[in-house]
């Protein structure tokens, strides 16, 4: 079950394949409290309504499963893709609310990899698009002068660790002293990603957050201390990257902004190659 569920949350699903199967988690867990029920002596009664437990336990499964489908995709609607219905021109919808046309196919790759974020597209009329078009996004091909193969091997492998190391949960332990931020990663590859630092670059938390024994690493980032026995993240295995908090929040303060706290960045080893810079929003 453990597996399935993570199978089920894995990046290359989509918000409705997850809906679904959380539809089916939930209805194995009602039949899981119906046989309990069943075994302590209220068997006959549930025999005897059977069909409408089993009615309730579906409307139960599938209400659970919309809202947390309708939670979801409220929660994307800063960070979305939009395709124009007039000429098909596809647009990033940002944290403030602004469609931005995507230049080219690399750019949107880009987009994808470093939110983490599917392939799912929502159509939007040309008037509609009017009202919230913001400026165009300027193509990486911009920027980039012609690589040399040992930058493009890194690139590659760049992407391919930033699909393989893969963020799980982001956990508020508000009773703690200090308060802390877990962010829980895992292997989902086949190959050890041997992490040799970590960064955090806040967005919405400051570095004023954070302890003043944190290194900060110029005036971007704040480098994030890690146990020695946390370095090697084997095939299927997953670690905790603590964060400790300097102030004191609430926890409905760190609801708002989850997902815009900032940015972690992974320096590792994989596959015998040193890769910067993989990126994890959080």
């Amino acid at each position: 079950m453990d597996h399935f569920v993570k199978k089920l949350w894995s990046k290359g699903n989509t918000p409705f394949i997850r809906a679904v199967g959380l539809f089916f988690l939930v209805l194995f867990a009602e039949l899981g409290l119906i046989s309990t029920i069943s075994s302590i002596g209220y068997s006959s009664i549930i025999q005897e309504y059977r069909n409408l437990v089993w009615e309730i336990s579906i409307s139960i499964a599938v209400v659970i499963s919309v809202i947390w489908l309708v939670i979801y995709l409220r929660k994307l609607q800063s960070n979305i893709f939009l395709k124009n219905t007039s000429d098909g021109k596809l647009y990033f919808k940002d944290m403030h609310g602004k469609a931005r046309e995507v230049p080219d196919i690399d750019t949107y790759e880009y987009i994808k990899i470093i939110l983490g974020a599917t392939d799912t597209v929502f159509d939007i009329s040309p008037q509609k698009l009017a009202k919230i078009r913001g400026e165009k996004l300027i193509s990486l091909k911009k920027w980039e002068r012609p690589l040399t193969s040992d930058e493009k091997t890194e690139k590659e492998l760049r992407y391919k660790v930033n699909e393989e190391l893969e963020k799980e949960d982001v956990i508020f332990v508000k009773n703690a002293s200090p308060q802390k931020i877990l962010v829980q990663v895992a292997n989902r590859g086949k190959s050890l990603i041997h992490i040799q630092a970590v960064k955090f670059q806040p967005h919405k938390l400051s570095q004023e957050s954070f302890p003043a024994s944190y290194e900060k690493i110029d005036i971007s980032y704040i480098g994030i201390p890690i146990p020695e026995e946390k370095v090697n993240l084997e095939s299927g295995k997953n670690m905790q990257i603590e964060m400790e908090l300097r102030q004191k929040w609430q926890r409905a303060d760190i609801d708002k902004i989850r997902g815009e706290l900032g940015f972690l960045l992974f320096d590792v080893i994989y596959e015998g190659k040193n890769v910067k810079d993989v990126l994890i929003t959080i």
